[in-house]
């Protein structure tokens, strides 16, 4: 076993402070990465970290970064001979020419979640879960030792810095997801001219900044408030992770509650009710005005939960930098939002042209679109997405617009769903055209028209598909068939539980069934 010494650039600091250092630091996520894993060799003095992290929905973990300390300035790639690619890249002759690479991924079984001495084609290692909340992140893999018991002696010096080291990544990968996000949303308005400004979009894109603001000043909750038309209140307009109770309770304006101006010549705010604060557990807060045209619009505000903590020197430059961004996409909205509201409208009335096609189908959007959201809301999903649902039941048939009058029923229902998608996307966000797209798959993949399984399809279109679905089956079709019973449509619920939707949204569906006196709550669902 190769050894090197304790001693660290960041001597005299804890693990958490050298840890978050890292994960706070505005550099690539690769580059933050490799700075939590020197920290990590630093701290005990070893040779070699793998981090792996969950993957395929937690069924796997996956190689994610490398660290050697023998070649510090060399790239994660190069320290792995497998070349952090997913399985299949290289042949089973290649990865048996690297008999000591490092495995590309393996099973998330239980023996990873709890710390262990691992035997591989590196040698010994010492292998410890990442978990927070009770849920696996990732796994840390340290050494080669040379011994079992050399691994097992270094379990304590380990487990000092596995908490540290948990948050410090979980940060940075959030992180990197929020801007990843939020870039290719701005690439995607750029280059497609979308109208993601309409309400719904600005929304959120608020929140979408309100979070990166969060994590980028390393706090712990967040709000985004607005000046309502009368310039008397201020609306929340985005929030992250707020204490229960705070958003109905927090007089936001300036001067008569939480904040107040620092001063009357300088637009800075300070915090004026620090009992309040308190008393919903916030024990550091900053926040910055927001202004258009040196008029006061506005506020972003950051905040965190622990006693005693400290906010890294960049929080208020930051905040301030994410601040100057919402007058700018507030100042848009109103003409865009106009734009879209016209351009929603024609496509809504291309779906009652195209419900007039069919026999039974009259209004059957504006039904599907109510029992969606109905759906959606017993069903417990978060108020976006009961209204993504509920307005991509709306507009679901717009794509049979798209297609020739005469064309067969079989086109029309396997061609509709992308079409309409695709329309739906000019002016919508991606949440709403990507329910439309996939409110014809199956959750066991055979649906189409992509064979899409559970994992790929996302709960509102779920909803979507299941709310058509009873819409359809409670339709009286005249001559082609009649309606489904209640009873019947239980029935039909429960043989396609599993396969064709999803068994706990069905369920809740069929209580929904079973609680109604008549079939009628489905046809025009509260």
């Amino acid at each position: 076993m190769k050894v090197r010494g304790n001693r660290s650039d960041s001597a005299g600091q804890s693990q958490w402070e050298t840890m978050l250092e890292a994960a706070q630091a505005d550099a690539p996520y690769e580059t933050q990465l490799d700075a939590l894993m020197k920290n990590t060799l630093d701290a005990l003095g070893l040779e070699t970290a793998y981090l792996y992290l969950t993957a395929h929905g937690g069924d796997r973990l996956t190689l994610e970064h490398v660290r050697s300390a023998s070649a510090p300035d060399a790239d994660a790639r190069d320290l792995a001979p497998r070349d952090i690619m997913p399985p299949g890249n290289r042949s089973h002759r290649e990865r048996a020419a690297d008999p000591h690479a490092p495995p590309m991924e393996f099973p998330n079984e239980p023996e990873q979640h709890k710390p262990h001495v691992a035997r591989s084609d590196m040698g010994i290692l010492y292998s410890a879960p990442l978990q927070r909340n009770g849920v696996l992140l990732g796994v840390l893999q340290v050494g080669p030792f040379r011994s079992t018991q050399a691994a097992e002696s270094a379990a304590g010096r380990v487990d000092e810095l596995i908490q540290p080291l948990t948050y410090a990544v979980d940060h940075a990968k959030q992180v990197a997801e929020l801007r990843r996000r939020l870039e290719a949303a701005e690439a995607r308005a750029t280059a497609n001219q979308r109208l993601v400004s309409s309400a719904f979009g600005v929304n959120e894109f608020l929140r979408l900044l309100l979070r990166l603001a969060v994590q980028g000043t390393g706090m712990e909750c967040g709000f985004i408030a607005t000046l309502e038309e009368d310039g008397a209140q201020l609306t929340l307009r985005a929030q992250e992770k707020l204490p229960d109770g705070f958003a109905e309770a927090a007089e936001l304006f300036p001067g008569r509650g939480l904040f107040d101006w620092a001063s009357k010549d300088e637009p800075s705010l300070i915090v004026r009710d620090a009992a309040f604060a308190h008393r919903y557990g916030l024990r550091s807060l900053v926040a910055v005005p927001l202004t258009a045209e040196g008029r006061f619009v506005g506020l972003m505000c950051v905040a965190g939960f622990s006693r005693g903590h400290t906010m890294p020197r960049t929080a208020l430059p930051l905040l301030t930098a994410f601040a100057a961004q919402v007058p700018q996409v507030l100042s848009t909205a109103p003409a865009l939002n106009r734009l879209a509201q016209h351009y929603l409208e024609t496509l809504r009335l291309l779906v009652k042209s195209a419900d007039a096609r069919y026999p039974g189908m009259r209004a059957h959007s504006e039904q599907v679109s109510e029992l969606a959201a109905t759906l959606a809301r017993r069903a417990g999903l978060a108020v976006d997405e009961i209204e993504t649902a509920r307005v991509a039941g709306l507009l679901h048939d717009v794509g049979a617009c798209g297609i020739a009058e005469g064309t067969t029923a079989y086109q029309v229902e396997f061609e509709h769903a992308t079409i309409g998608a695709d329309l739906i996307a000019l002016a919508l966000p991606d949440a709403v055209s990507g329910a439309v797209r996939v409110h014809h798959e199956w959750v066991d993949g055979w649906g189409f028209p992509n064979g899409l399984t559970a994992k790929r399809l996302s709960a509102p279109g779920q909803v979507l598909a299941l709310a058509e679905f009873i819409v359809e089956e409670s339709t009286d079709w005249g001559e082609l068939r009649p309606a489904l019973s209640g009873t019947e449509l239980v029935a039909e619920l429960q043989r396609r539980k599993g396969s064709q939707f999803g068994p706990d949204l069905a369920q809740v569906a069929i209580a929904l069934l079973s609680a109604a006196a008549d079939r009628t709550l489905f046809v025009n669902p509260a």
